[in-house]
């Protein structure tokens, strides 16, 4: 007891009523001791008196930083918009994958968690160098917590798109007002091409979400420099997601810094530093594939990767320099045509702009035209464009004079979304391979005693791999089903419905028994041959 008399609690004028009922709580505390230990006592007698002294700090400031967030009810409301586009995004994951991209993404994803090699990765047992590690390891991560399946191959992609949404809107609201901030979360929400690419297991709105994170990290850098540091990290993390594309974020950058006001920036050792951070995080990556396949690897990223993307349409995947103007038109309706507005009004005003305008317009621009002049194009590259779309056309409304006016756009906005969810097909649930989920679940109980499967002609060869677990291989003509007729005992062959003439009329005229009868579903035919 006399530890606790020589303690001297000073009070104040302010906070004294609040700290008269602390007393009580901390009389408790020094009661309950009584019947401890003595050095018990003592400990927890001395950390009540800190605890007292410095009047709950951690707990005040806390709720002070929760009072001030959710003030004017501006903060609920945004919790409010997170939880719904939460909703919207990880709702209706668990429909079959898409062919190519999407499934050879979750099967190297699944072939990773098997093989234990983080850098080396595999598909249909051979190694894989077309895109970097990181999606597929964090598709790994959420197998080994959660599982194998469908839903767990899309789960980063989605949480990506939703993460999107969420700095953008909280960005627009710091940097020019709610109103704007929570517009532009809608005008994301209301893009069913955003939606859609988001729930699908691909790279391309993981990549959007890291350069945008890199890009609003760089323009808080200006205020404060250590923000320029964790730009460095995104733009690894980016490098490291899509490989040149993620290098979008540095040029856009550079450009914006070309604008007088913006040069003194150059100056900073942080912004030099974050090429550094962006080097050394991506450097052991790189290091590790070339000394793995050595001029496979560096073919494959410069050539491939960086040259011929560039100039030539691989796969037959091209378009005019009007492809990606006609693709925003299309699938981010209704909000594209007032995009038009909104840019052209900036574009006209650029230099009578904001600095957060400018830099708005250069990152648009800066990516829209860069994928323009790619000779490869896919509809869903252009994914990077949507966050500086959404925030360019938010702040053009903004413009807007009147409450009552404001409060009609941001309900008109709003009502886009259940709009899209009664009409637009995918935008809640993705199931874009049904036919290749009915074939495997009628021949699953048939192929457990085949090591390797085939396919002949059909572009259905990565969903097969990853819904089977086998290896599959694929004929290109029918000469190669014969010899591996002759030379198996029994084979498994899929065939597009369109292409299984030739084998009927190989098993007609060559008189092939069937160990089972073919299987004709939807899309695809079935045959055991032997």
């Amino acid at each position: 007891m006399k530890l606790w008399s020589s303690l001297k609690l000073k009070t104040s004028s302010r906070g004294a009523k609040r700290r008269g009922d602390l007393m009580g709580k901390l009389t408790e505390i020094a009661t309950q001791t009584m019947f401890a230990r003595n050095d018990s006592r003592v400990i927890s007698c001395f950390l009540s008196y800190q605890i007292y002294k410095k009047d709950f700090f951690i707990l005040n400031f806390f709720l002070n930083k929760t009072f001030v967030f959710f003030k004017n009810k501006s903060g609920l409301i945004f919790v409010l918009f997170l939880m719904v586009s939460g909703i919207i995004f990880f709702y209706g994951l668990d429909g079959s994958l898409r062919d190519w991209d999407e499934s050879v993404y979750a099967q190297t994803a699944k072939e990773n968690l098997y093989h234990y090699d983080w850098y080396n990765l595999y598909w249909n047992g051979r190694p894989w160098i077309d895109k970097p590690p990181l999606m597929i390891w964090a598709t790994r991560a959420v197998y080994q917590l959660c599982g194998v399946g469908q839903w767990q191959a899309r789960f980063s992609s989605a949480f990506c798109g939703w993460l999107i949404v969420a700095v953008i809107t909280l960005f627009g609201w710091r940097r020019i007002s709610f109103f704007t901030g929570l517009l532009a979360g809608f005008i994301l929400l209301g893009n069913p091409h955003f939606v859609k690419m988001s729930k699908m297991g691909h790279l391309d709105v993981p990549v959007a979400c890291f350069i945008t994170l890199s890009l609003l990290c760089f323009y808080k850098g200006q205020k404060k420099s250590y923000w320029f540091l964790l730009s460095g990290v995104f733009t690894a993390f980016a490098v490291l997601t899509k490989w040149t594309v993620g290098l979008f974020s540095p040029i856009i950058q550079l450009i914006f810094l070309m604008l007088p006001q913006n040069r003194k920036i150059l100056k900073n050792k942080y912004w030099w530093l974050s090429f550094l951070v962006t080097a050394g995080l991506c450097a052991p990556g790189l290091i590790e594939q070339y000394v793995t396949y050595k001029y496979i690897f560096f073919n494959h990223f410069f050539g491939a990767k960086m040259v011929d993307s560039v100039n030539t349409s691989i796969a037959g995947h091209g378009g005019n320099l009007f492809y990606y103007l006609k693709t925003i038109l299309q699938k981010a309706r209704p909000w594209s045509f007032v995009f038009i507005a909104a840019l052209l009004y900036s574009l006209k005003n650029f230099f009578k702009k904001n600095n957060l305008v400018k830099f708005l317009v250069i990152w648009f621009c800066a990516i829209f035209l860069l994928f323009s002049i790619a000779g490869t194009k896919l509809h869903w590259y252009i994914m990077p464009v949507y966050p500086p779309f959404a925030l360019i056309t938010a702040e053009f409304l903004g413009l807007i004079k009147g409450f009552g006016k404001k409060a009609v756009v941001l309900l008109a906005a709003a009502a886009v979304v259940p709009l899209h969810i009664m009409f637009s097909s995918d935008y809640l649930t993705l199931d874009l391979n049904r036919p290749m989920i009915e074939l495997v679940q009628a021949v699953k109980n048939d192929i457990d005693d085949f090591d390797e499967l085939y396919i002949y002609k059909a572009a259905c060869t990565p969903s097969l791999i990853f819904y089977t677990d086998k290896k599959v291989t694929l004929l290109h003509s029918i000469d190669e089903v014969m010899e591996k007729i002759s030379s198996d005992k029994k084979i498994f062959l899929v065939a597009d419905v369109k292409d299984d003439y030739a084998i009927w009329q190989k098993i007609s005229d060559k008189k092939i028994s069937e160990a089972k009868p073919a299987l004709m579903l939807a899309k695809y035919t079935a045959f055991f041959l032997e």
